[in-house]
């Protein structure tokens, strides 16, 4: 269990576990608005606690978390477009 204070970057996936308070989830979630969260509800790592002190307990962390999900996905994408790009190429004639 940790405290964050506001302006203060969550590092894993969480839950609060005593407090209000308002999360930027923006860098996920892409919504423009803080989002509000209190007691049992769950915070995506990367969040911004933009306002007020709640104390969070880890439900997620490193490969578990959200972020670490979507770094994944983008991986596979990346290779299976290099797959493709490859495959396309051979039977273009480019090298």
């Amino acid at each position: 269990m940790k405290r964050i204070e506001a302006r203060i970057k969550t590092g894993f996936g969480e839950v609060i576990i005593e407090g209000e308070t308002a999360i930027d989830e923006s860098l996920v979630t892409g919504e423009s608005l803080p989002v509000t969260k209190s007691v049992g509800d769950k915070v995506i790592g990367g969040s911004i606690n933009t306002s007020g002190s709640v104390k969070f307990k880890a439900t997620k962390i490193g490969e578990d978390t959200a972020l670490a999900q979507i770094v994944k996905m983008v991986d596979k994408f990346i290779e299976l477009t290099n797959v493709m790009l490859s495959h396309f190429n051979y039977h273009v004639g480019i090298k």
